[in-house]
């Protein structure tokens, strides 16, 4: 469970890979293990957005959500970016001008399909990008700091099963 007012965990989850039961409400296995999932998420997003704020840098987080979503998948299109962060089109339209007036991103025109726009990151772009790559690597490990790698490589593994099955669920 989460304290909403203080952002933080309450006493019932010290250490996402403690020995220690998890006490939430009565509700099935698979639900507590998306529950504890969603815990550790918004833990690591508060975490990186309290960096954002504390840095110099001018960009929102939506800005960096969709700068690390181009810097992840290169020459993605606006249509990807728009399926992968459920925003309207709108909202990516402006963000990925507001980059680009940034001169963190470079839009070029698909070779196949002329109406669509193949999206890069810039020399500066990247350079934003790979300070947040490193910065998401310290946080992960500050999260994660009491959990030993054959745990880490095990839960990865795990996850990675668990992810398989959900996208085999979902028609």
């Amino acid at each position: 469970m989460v304290d909403f007012v203080n952002h933080r965990p309450n006493n019932s989850i010290d250490h996402p890979c403690s020995e220690g039961t998890v006490t939430m409400t009565d509700s099935s296995t698979p639900l507590k293990v998306f529950e504890t999932l969603h815990q550790l998420l918004h833990l690591f997003r508060r975490e990186i957005r309290q960096n954002l704020e504390q840095s110099d840098s001018d960009l929102t987080f939506g800005e960096l959500r969709v700068l690390a979503f181009i810097g992840r998948t290169p020459q993605c299109t606006p249509s990807t970016l728009v399926e992968f962060s459920r925003t309207d089109k709108a909202q990516i339209a402006r963000t990925i001008s507001k980059l680009h007036k940034k001169g963190l991103i470079e839009r070029r025109q698909c070779e196949t399909d002329r109406r669509r726009q193949r999206l890069s990151l810039s020399p500066a772009g990247d350079v934003i990008f790979q300070k947040l790559n490193k910065d998401r690597a310290t946080i992960a490990a500050k999260l994660l700091q009491h959990c030993d790698e054959p745990l880490l490589d095990d839960l990865l593994k795990q996850l990675q099963k668990a992810r398989s099955s959900a996208e085999d669920a979902i028609p």
